[in-house]
Parts: C-alpha cells; sequence; structure tokens
C-alpha cells in the first residue's frame, strides 16, 4: 500500500464530519501516531505485552498504553478480540496526521540530488517511501529514505547538495522491526519497501 501525504488537503465533504469527531486529534500526536502505525503494521502487536508494542513504536510504555486506551475509547479497537475495529478509517486518519505531526518531526534533512541513482550500500538499513515505492510511477523526481541515522559519508557519496529545491527527504525511522518476535522484515501495509 502506498500512502502519498505530501500537500494533502482535507475533502470539503468530510470537514464536519472531521470536527464532530475532534477527539481523535489527540490519538495523532507523534507518538501516538508511532504507536498507530505499529499496530497498522503489525497487528499481531496487540497479542503481545503492551511492552513490544512500545519497543516496536519507539515510545514509552505509558504512551503505548494511553494510545491503546484512547484507540478503545474512539471505537478502533476491540479488547476482547484483541483486533483494530475501522482499519481504513484509521489508516486515513493517521495519513491526514502524518503531514502535520509525525512527518515533520521525523524529516532529518532535505537535499538536492538524482533521485535515480542513489549509492546506499554500507549504510545500514534504508527504507524506500514516496514516489520511489510507488512501481508504476516512472523516472520519480523525488526520493524519501528513512534511515536509523544520516552520516555525512552517505550525503558525501551521494553528491546530495543543500543549496538547490530538495528533492531528497531523509527521515528517521520510527519504529524498530527487529524489537518484534514475528516474523515480518519491514512494516507490511505503510512503507512498500528497503533497499
Amino acid at each position: 500500500m502506498l500512502i502519498d501525504v505530501r500537500g494533502r488537503r482535507p475533502d470539503p465533504a468530510t470537514v464536519q464530519d472531521r470536527r464532530t469527531v475532534r477527539p481523535s486529534a489527540g490519538l495523532f500526536t507523534p507518538r501516538r501516531a508511532q504507536v498507530v502505525f505499529a499496530l497498522l503494521s503489525w497487528p499481531e502487536l496487540l497479542e503481545a505485552p503492551v511492552r513490544a508494542l512500545a519497543a516496536a513504536a519507539k515510545v514509552s510504555l505509558g504512551q503505548a498504553q494511553s494510545t491503546l486506551k484512547l484507540l478503545d475509547e474512539q471505537g478502533f479497537l476491540d479488547r476482547r478480540s484483541r483486533r483494530l475495529m475501522r482499519r481504513e478509517i484509521l489508516t486515513e486518519r493517521w495519513a491526514d496526521a502524518f503531514a502535520t505531526g509525525l512527518g515533520p518531526k521525523t524529516l532529518v534533512q532535505q537535499l538536492h540530488g538524482d533521485p535515480g541513482h542513489l549509492s546506499l550500500a554500507g549504510h545500514g538499513v534504508v527504507y524506500v517511501s514516496g514516489e520511489q515505492a510507488a512501481p508504476w510511477i516512472k523516472n520519480p523526481e523525488t526520493a524519501t529514505r528513512y534511515v536509523e541515522g544520516l552520516s555525512p559519508e552517505m550525503i558525501f557519496g551521494n553528491r546530495w547538495w543543500t543549496d538547490e529545491t530538495p528533492n531528497i527527504m531523509v527521515h528517521t525511522t520510527f519504529w524498530v522491526p527487529r524489537a518484534l518476535k514475528i516474523h515480518h522484515p519491514r512494516p507490511s501495509r505503510l512503507l512498500p519497501r528497503r533497499s
């Protein structure tokens, strides 16, 4: 699944509905959005201890617990069956909130370079997102990457610059898949692939 949140504006027909459901805004603060992302990507975390959810989302135990409580209160979580409810609506609201919350918080650097020729070997796990994650987009004009850390070697080796219009966005990862005791090497729903 590809979710593109750049320049996204709400549909005027749904603005009134969102105003009536305003309490969910607290559900998508940056830290809580990390928990929601982890649950959307790995629903089996609902079967795991809350500590595993907190580790996967890179948040505190209390933050994970309060997010579960809000999900339950707002009808997105059935605690008895331990499953998410209304996943499509939850995903849509998460994507809407990403552009103004978690997205800017995780943005490490905006650079300019050739998005078609990126040399990322030797820089740890790098996740591909944005236009390049959608195989049907030919000749993508931008590149979005999620990394554990941005090194000068990565910047210089790819000839990325800061003095032109940015087309390379580098974010820090806000999840830890290796902390999970599951067999998914990457988030399954929101970040399509890694390079």
